[in-house]
């Protein structure tokens, strides 16, 4: 496996990479981005975790498990204008944890049922946009 400083190298050298499929130049952008050790800030997280508290479909965050981390930009670059959140609803009487990661290459598995949101945050216009709110996976209909 290349160096992330060889990858980088590598995706900025436009006549390096004009024969490199579309795939293969986003698993190396990837690979990059999971060797960056920037996270957002405290203070921004601080920003949106209030602003999604007042959301009807989180309320009380203190009820979940939340994720945030930059994520990569149109151009498979790691970008900081934008944070990527993922919420999961604790067990009863669990307290939610909050982590600032850096960039993820790897979903975290878990297979019971939970609630989620999703969504990303743009701090330089405060947009939160919530892009998946509800169950990880279809419920049994109740009595079954």
């Amino acid at each position: 496996m290349l160096s992330s400083s060889a990858l980088l190298i590598g995706l900025n050298d436009q006549s390096a990479t004009q024969n490199i499929d579309p795939v293969t130049r986003h698993q190396m952008a990837i690979q990059i981005a999971a060797a960056d050790e920037r996270k957002p800030s405290v203070t921004i997280i601080e920003m949106l975790e209030a602003t999604l508290s007042q959301d009807a479909c989180v309320s009380d965050i203190s009820l979940w498990d939340r994720r945030y981390a930059f994520g990569l930009n149109d151009s498979d670059a790691l970008s900081t204008d934008k944070i990527n959140f993922s919420l999961k609803r604790v067990h009863a009487g669990a307290p939610g944890d909050q982590k600032i990661l850096t960039y993820r290459l790897f979903p975290e598995l878990d297979d019971s049922e939970f609630d989620r949101v999703d969504g990303y945050y743009v701090p330089s216009i405060q947009r939160v946009k919530v892009t998946y709110c509800g169950p990880n996976r279809s419920r049994s209909p109740q009595g079954a």
